[in-house]
């Protein structure tokens, strides 16, 4: 009997056994993929915007800030040093921006 059920799972085996042929990587031109590992490569979180207002009051200022992207931001500065057209530095990350650097050095 258990002869039997070799030789019947055996022939299933053989009959159910199909030819599997892996998938072939598509390949990109080599310019093409050069420049997509370029632009990962030079992508950084780090952003330089540029004051285009400020408010300012006793406990500070408040910055409004325009990235290169025209994205428009604020921020509270401890300092009423900052002026208008002055580049800041911006840190993204997690869609949160932060302000790095606030000053300009001096001249």
């Amino acid at each position: 009997m258990n002869g039997f059920l070799v030789g019947v799972i055996s022939i299933i085996a053989l009959v159910s056994v199909a030819k599997i042929t892996p998938a072939e990587p598509s390949k990109q031109p080599s310019s093409l993929q050069n420049s997509n590992s370029e632009s990962v490569a030079r992508k950084s979180p780090y952003e330089v915007g540029t004051i285009t207002g400020v408010v300012s009051g006793p406990y500070g200022s408040i910055l409004f800030i325009e990235l290169s992207d025209k994205t428009k931001l604020r921020f509270h500065h401890p300092s009423n040093s900052l002026a208008r057209g002055e580049q800041v530095l911006i840190y993204q990350q997690n869609g949160e921006h932060f302000l790095i650097e606030a000053s300009e050095p001096p001249r």
